[in-house]
């Protein structure tokens, strides 16, 4: 899994960024706070320098170093332009910005409880989701991950050893099974190379 974390205690040869030079935490004039993003391979960049960088190679902007990190690919027009135009193996990356999709994942379940009663949770299982929700947006703030593995981290069944406990905890209602009539609407699951230990591969 790649991701690009998010650091506040920086090493005395990492105090800014390589390449425009500014200091991290410092904010220039008409500028936000230059906010530094590690990269998997342990670098450091300011993160928009490296969101603009990564808008056309997924390499590491150092000259000496190979790390790539994964594409994503989604399904706008942008997007596909960037696939059609950069033949690169791998996937996209998102930034994870807290607030907005904090708002976004809000807005849609919202909507969705109005086109469907599937979609309506209790007021007690609601609060619990979002403030899992909130406090792992917020601990991942400004970090690079996946589409599928930022999923995963907000998955709320995924992270507990003990799912009876998560299961009392969130309620029956969020951890429903899908009705039949609604399986249709989802695509079938890839085989994952990590669901099968090793030899045991189909």
């Amino acid at each position: 899994m790649t991701i690009v974390r998010f650091t506040r205690q920086l090493a005395a040869d990492k105090e800014r960024c390589p390449i425009c030079l500014k200091d991290y935490f410092s904010t220039p004039y008409d500028r936000d706070k230059v906010a530094p993003v590690r990269m998997s391979c342990s670098h450091v960049f300011y993160r928009e320098c490296i969101e603009t960088h990564l808008s056309s190679s997924t390499r590491c902007p150092l000259p000496w170093c190979d790390a790539q990190l994964p594409l994503q690919p989604h399904k706008c027009e942008l997007c596909a332009a960037w696939e059609k135009d950069h033949a690169a193996a791998g996937s996209l990356v998102v930034t994870v910005c807290a607030i907005q999709m904090l708002g976004t994942i809000k807005d849609a379940l919202a909507r969705l409880a109005q086109e469907d009663d599937i979609y309506v949770l209790p007021m007690t299982a609601k609060d619990r989701l979002f403030a899992h929700v909130r406090t792992t947006l917020k601990r991942y703030e400004w970090q690079f991950h996946s589409g599928i593995e930022l999923v995963e981290l907000l998955d709320p069944s995924l992270l507990p050893i003990n799912a009876e406990d998560t299961l009392e905890h969130y309620g029956p209602k969020l951890s429903a099974s899908v009705p039949a009539t609604y399986v249709s609407y989802f695509p079938p699951r890839e085989h994952d190379p990590n669901d099968y230990g090793p030899g045991q591969e189909p």
